[in-house]
């Protein structure tokens, strides 16, 4: 058994959605500059007698009132950045804050990326181009599409007495995360064109601050087949090195190069973009900041969470610079299935005390 540790450390602010969607003025309340989290299942039953309230403002105050004379508890109280309308829906952090089922699906992409990108410097672009054309489904469902290509890349056959197939990722085990000096606030998360024009805007809980550890351990591979993988797949799997689990040291250079990829991708947005969103009164000063000092550190850079564009989940990036027309392709066909146009269009910012930072950079420190 083979492991390491990662340790995670928030760059700006990240937020991972519980599922829930709260209400504010009847699940979350302000309460002496605090967001409080309200209980209702411990609501002290005589807190109920009286008239109901006429109305959500009403009950809002209420609940505010029942807080602060020991009536109804906080599950936990969290600091607030924004000031929500009463009625306003909220997105809270679970309680592991980065589950450690986002973090493993941040590292299958990375992989991905990682392997993709070594077909390419090995058998060429236009290979790699090829393997794309032949795996890449854009007829079917499209959050589907690239289901082949996995496949190509992190499969391999089982002995032949076993039957079925061994995925790269699938025996790999990510603890949930230890928290650390973590902190978090109640903030507005904007949605911006490049532009500089405000589309949409959440209000959500994000992590601040701290850092979080995983722990993930790597079982011994399971017996595997290579030589039955036969034809494109089989030159694949050597190429790729893997047999049935990736390494520690395959994984940490995947967060390297994906990462990379992904930061040196932002600050090039930002740089086109600055002028026009500060005129919209949106300064991302501090963000390209605090992007370019990621750049050269011992620690990989990384973008979990919600809201942090689909370069972030998936292959975009890559399948663009080695097949444009597929890419537009795929971009169609979600597009399509979303009813909105699926791209890069817009900045998702969050309002730090008037500084405006994209949502979840973090480094990834890999400890073996």
């Amino acid at each position: 058994m083979r492991r390491l540790t990662l340790k995670v450390e928030v760059v700006t602010p990240v937020h991972v959605w519980d599922g829930y969607e709260r209400v504010y003025g009847l699940d979350v309340v302000a309460v002496d500059g605090q967001a409080c989290v309200a209980d209702f299942e411990r609501l002290r039953p005589d807190a109920l007698r009286g008239e109901p309230p006429a109305g959500l403002a009403e009950f809002a105050e209420r609940v505010a009132r029942w807080v602060r004379e020991g009536a109804l508890p906080c599950s936990r109280r969290v600091g607030m950045r924004a000031q929500p309308r009463v009625g306003d829906a909220v997105r809270l952090l679970p309680p592991t804050l980065v589950p450690a089922s986002s973090l493993k699906g941040y590292l299958r992409t990375a992989l991905l990326f990682r392997l993709l990108r070594r077909v390419a410097e090995e058998r060429g672009s236009e290979e790699a181009a090829k393997l794309l054309r032949g795996t890449v489904n854009t007829r079917g469902d499209p959050r589907r599409a690239g289901e082949a290509l996995e496949n190509a890349l992190l499969r391999v056959p089982r002995l032949r007495r076993q039957g079925g197939y061994a995925d790269a990722m699938q025996s790999v085990v990510v603890s949930e995360p230890r928290a650390s000096g973590c902190a978090s606030s109640l903030s507005k998360l904007s949605v911006v064109e490049a532009s500089g024009k405000a589309v949409g805007e959440l209000v959500v809980e994000v992590l601040e601050g701290g850092s979080l550890e995983y722990e993930v351990l790597f079982p011994e591979p399971p017996p595997v087949n290579l030589a039955s993988a036969g034809g494109l797949e089989g030159e694949l799997k050597a190429i790729a090195g893997l047999l049935a689990s990736p390494s520690p040291e395959e994984l940490a250079r995947a967060l390297e190069e994906f990462g990379s990829a992904l930061l040196e991708h932002e600050v090039e947005r930002l740089r086109g973009a600055r002028e026009s969103l500060a005129k919209a009164g949106y300064d991302v000063a501090t963000y390209l900041g605090r992007l370019e000092g990621l750049r050269g550190g011992g620690c990989a850079v990384a973008r979990l969470g919600f809201a942090t564009g689909h370069a972030s989940k998936t292959l975009a990036l890559l399948v663009k610079r080695l097949d444009p027309e597929l890419y537009k392709e795929v971009a169609d066909a979600m597009s399509r299935r979303l009813g909105r146009t699926w791209d890069e269009l817009t900045f998702k910012l969050v309002d730090v005390g008037g500084a405006y930072l994209g949502a979840g950079w973090v480094k990834v420190c890999v400890q073996a």
